[in-house]
Order: C-alpha cells, then sequence, then structure tokens
C-alpha cells in the first residue's frame, strides 16, 4: 500500500510539558507509570475498589520521551552506537562521526564489537571538517563529496575539498534562503580535483555545495 511523508513537527512533542521522572519499575503499592512495566493494573481498578489515579505527569513524560525520539529522527538523526545494545546485520550507527553498517550480530548478548571491527561492521561514510571549516561528508562506496558552510563568504571564495577526487563531473550550489540576497547568482569555476573557485556578485552566508566525481 502507498505511504506518503506525514507532516513533520515544528518542535518537540511535550517540549515545555511539565513531566515527572520515569523511574525503571513502579515503586511497590504506586500507581506510578515505569520504563518496564508503563502503568500497573491498580490504576485500571475504580477508585472505590481500592484503584489509584495514573498521574498526569507520568503520561507527559511518556509522551515527551518518545517526542523527542521521534523529532531527533525528523531531523535526519542517527543513533550512535553503545556497547549496551544488541546488533543485528542491516543496523546503522554512527561511531567516531562516521556512518558504519552492521553486517554481523554483535552486542553484550553474544561478544562487543565496536564499529571499527571490519568483522562485524561495515564503513559507510566518512565524516569530518577540513582546515578551512568547510563541514563534508563523504560516501566510501559511492561517488558523492557534498558539505555546507554556514558563515559569512565574501564576494568570492574558494572551497577546498577534505580529500582529492581523481576527476570532478559537476558541482552544484544551493542557496540555504537565510535572506533574499544570499542567492549565488554567479558561476562555478576552476574546478579541479581538490577545490573550486565560486564567483558572485553577492557576500554569501548561507549555501550548501555538492560535488560529485570519482575517488582515488
Amino acid at each position: 500500500m502507498a505511504t506518503t511523508e506525514p507532516q513533520k513537527w515544528a518542535a518537540t512533542l511535550g517540549s515545555t510539558a511539565d513531566v515527572n521522572a520515569i523511574p525503571a519499575t513502579t515503586p511497590s503499592g504506586s500507581g506510578r507509570a515505569s520504563f518496564s512495566g508503563l502503568f500497573p493494573p491498580v490504576t485500571q481498578l475504580p477508585l472505590d475498589q481500592g484503584g489509584i489515579a495514573p498521574e498526569r505527569g507520568d503520561f507527559n513524560a511518556l509522551f515527551k520521551y518518545l517526542g523527542e525520539y521521534l523529532f531527533y529522527l525528523m531531523q535526519g538523526g542517527m543513533f550512535s552506537y553503545s556497547t549496551d545494545y544488541d546488533y543485528t546485520a542491516g543496523n546503522l550507527v554512527l561511531h567516531g562521526g562516521s556512518l558504519y553498517l552492521c553486517i554481523a550480530s554483535n552486542g553484550p548478548g553474544s561478544a562487543i564489537k565496536y564499529p571499527t571491527d571490519a568483522g562485524y561492521w561495515r564503513q559507510l561514510a566518512v565524516s569530518g571538517e577540513d582546515s578551512s571549516g568547510n563541514g563534508w561528508v563523504r560516501f566510501k562506496n559511492g561517488v558523492q563529496i557534498c558539505g555546507q558552510k554556514c558563515s559569512s563568504q565574501a564576494k568570492d571564495f574558494v572551497v577546498n575539498f577534505p580529500v582529492a577526487f581523481t576527476s570532478v563531473w559537476s558541482v552544484t550550489i544551493t542557496n540555504l534562503g537565510y535572506r533574499a540576497d544570499d542567492h549565488v547568482y554567479g558561476k562555478v569555476d576552476g574546478v579541479g580535483t581538490s577545490s573550486f573557485d565560486i564567483h558572485t556578485n553577492t557576500e554569501v552566508t548561507g549555501w550548501y555545495w555538492m560535488a560529485i566525481g570519482t575517488w582515488k
């Protein structure tokens, strides 16, 4: 069945809600929600039969926990590797600024294997920053290098690749839209294996750049 992307939230669900601290297990004799058991059976009983009403702060806290995780994913967030979790083939994690794909089960239930262990993980992308401060992401098994710069740049400037290509096919500049005059109306020139020149009549305060090429 075909599905469409749901509307993204403008802020985290429950970002300003008053919440209770949720315990790992429900304290004996209480109606408090917990991570392991959620709401205990006593909250289902009528109050005149010894039931305990669930607390609004617990509901708020549970919704906020879920909201924080969902909003993080909406923004493209990826979770970091942890030795506390068991991973199976197909799981994706961040570790040391890079993206890894699990190719064999590992974790505290079997054997802890860090993403740097090539027998259990495959490195998909390397990320970092070059000396000029241009953010970048490099896909090892593909042909894409991309990055972004949000600080002000003069009318003519140079973007340096963090690594060199054997060849460069194209370069695309896309405006972030912080201000109406942020558009790069000029041209990309001097494209090489390690840098390219941008020539524009406008000072740039927000932009993305992307280059496509073949790795050495």
